[in-house]
């Protein structure tokens, strides 16, 4: 049955020009993306940040600011890891905001494409921020086409990190690795677990 009117039909659509289907995967998204913030967030242990290669292992480089004082207007970058350094060290809270551990006032922000060090803001769309377990891409709640990328494929020192869209061709590098300091495990939680259904006589 195709009728754009009817709710039953697999062409139909709402007001607002979505399908319940597409709805429910929204949903299904944003309640994953809730979890995993939870998670985070009840584990206030710092963590570094580090760019993923392709085969998941993290690199020995971190995301960091680039100013040696955690100063507003800041630029993010990635450098040599200093975990023992607090300007390496991160946390998320219940909102999604990065805070740095230096400074926890201090928040990852993005402005038009780059990344800077602002105030955190409750509420505030720009410094909210999630990540997916699967494609290990730190996106914004805002936005969740765009998040935290190196511009270029191949590591540098000092390199700037960047808020692009993950399918741009100017975004080759957008995988990340969460990595607790205390423990120095990455942030592993299985979003699908595996069952057997089994029928009784």
């Amino acid at each position: 049955r195709f009728d754009y009117t009817d709710p039953s039909s697999r062409q139909y659509r709402g007001k607002d020009d979505s399908h319940p289907s597409e709805l429910g995967r929204q949903a299904m998204g944003e309640a994953v993306a809730n979890m995993i913030l939870s998670l985070i967030a009840k584990n206030p242990s710092p963590f570094l940040i580090h760019p993923s290669d392709p085969s998941g292992e993290s690199s020995s480089f971190c995301v960091t600011p680039a100013d040696a004082s955690i100063s507003v207007h800041s630029k993010i970058k990635i450098l040599e890891c200093e975990s023992d350094e607090k300007k390496f060290q991160w946390t998320m809270d219940e909102e999604g905001k990065i805070r740095n551990e230096s400074d926890q006032s201090k928040c990852i922000q993005y402005k038009n494409n780059n990344l800077v060090i602002k105030s955190c803001v409750d509420r505030s769309k720009q410094q909210k921020w999630s990540y997916n377990l699967q494609g290990k891409t730190l996106f914004s709640r805002n936005m969740a086409t765009k998040g935290m990328a190196l511009a270029k494929d191949s590591e540098s020192q000092s390199q700037l990190v960047k808020f692009l869209k993950f399918n741009s061709p100017s975004s080759l590098f957008t995988s990340w690795n969460l990595v607790y300091v205390s423990s120095n495990q990455e942030l592993l939680v299985p979003l699908f677990g595996v069952f057997r259904i089994s029928t009784f006589d």
